[in-house]
């Protein structure tokens, strides 16, 4: 029987974070901000509700956008930002406003990607002196897997203002989707050195340092891992980084303890349970450990068929045929071509 392993953050995942770099203050003070709980951020939503509907307004309806980006409610987020973009479509601040909503929304719909590009268009032609606009036409260029339209745009951006971070880290993400690792170091470094606060280019630099086996890197990773979570204590990806170098320096505990401190602050963040399961999955002793997450991951995320096939596994650990039948059903019903689950079906009575 086979199972699924883990995988690491995307760099797709890191670009999208990306998109709310420029919210962010520069130096290191960042680390010092008050970081609102999600039900903190509702109450704020409710209040933001509560003002617009006696007197709207463009900056209520920006404030209350930012606030469902934060609690990942892009549907509604995208529609504030239209409507605060609506006051004035030539100005410049509302398309910039609006097209980074738009971006941070692309995991909610991808397709808003093709909303964002005309916005950017816009801007660049009525505001040729401003380095946003070219900024995030590179994004859409970058995301659309156009490279050499992507680096046309960011250079031109990085021409007006050369301190932008989050053009380097735009480079750096191409650089590195084209296997060329030292340009996208470079590129990344460059980010941090431009801004100090931006947490996504020392994730993305632990995640690239972590990949090599000598002493040096691996502590590079943890350095760098360890950089963001001084910057935001409470960044689940920075932890997610930990936990996987330390799963591959086979400090499992150690990797269990950082998947654990995820879940306390984000229970549906999926992975980190996966995780969980995967490393009891491979403890025979600890089965009925592997169930237990492996059913959180897939009440986090009802459509994650990798859990299921390895909650099948799990259960096939047991003697539970029955149920190992269900979840690997389960795992293919949600993907018909999971091959492992078909190869688990096929030997499991055998």
């Amino acid at each position: 029987m086979r199972f699924h392993t883990i995988f690491s953050i995307t760099l797709l995942s890191a670009l999208m974070l990306s998109c709310k770099a420029g919210e962010k203050e520069k130096g290191l003070e960042k680390k010092e901000e008050k970081v609102k709980t999600e039900v903190e951020v509702k109450s704020e939503i409710d209040s933001l509700s509560v003002l617009i509907k006696k007197e709207p307004s463009k900056e209520l309806y920006m404030a209350r956008a930012q606030a469902y980006d934060k609690v990942g409610r892009f549907d509604q987020s995208i529609i504030d930002a239209e409507e605060a973009y609506n006051y004035d479509k030539d100005d410049y601040d509302n398309m910039i406003f609006y097209g980074k909503m738009l971006m941070n929304a692309l995991i909610y719909n991808p397709q808003l990607i093709e909303k964002a590009r005309p916005i950017y268009e816009k801007a660049i032609e009525m505001y040729p002196d401003m380095a946003e606009g070219y900024l995030g036409l590179g994004k859409v260029y970058t995301l659309v897997n156009n490279p050499d339209e992507a680096f046309k745009f960011i250079n031109k951006a990085l021409k007006i203002d050369d301190k932008l971070s989050e053009g380097y880290y735009l480079k750096g993400f191409i650089y590195q989707k084209q296997g060329k690792a030292k340009l996208a170091v470079s590129s990344y470094m460059t980010c941090i050195e431009q801004d100090p606060s931006f947490t996504e280019g020392y994730i993305v630099l632990g995640s690239i340092f972590s990949k090599y086996g000598d002493r040096k890197s691996q502590n590079l990773a943890e350095g760098y891992f360890r950089s963001a979570l001084s910057i935001e204590p409470k960044n689940t990806d920075a932890f997610y980084g930990l936990g996987m170098l330390y799963q591959n320096q086979d400090r499992l505990d150690s990797a269990i303890a950082q998947y654990k401190i995820i879940n306390r602050l984000d229970t549906t963040y999926a992975i980190a349970y996966f995780n969980q399961g995967w490393l009891y999955l491979n403890r025979s002793e600890y089965v009925d450990s592997a169930i237990i997450y492996f059913e959180h991951a897939i009440k986090a995320d009802s459509l994650y068929a990798d859990a299921y096939n390895n909650l099948g596994v799990a259960y096939e650990a047991k003697k539970n045929l029955e149920k190992a039948k269900e979840n690997y059903l389960k795992a293919m019903q949600i993907n018909p071509d999971h091959q492992m689950a078909k190869e688990n079906l096929q030997t499991l009575y055998k």
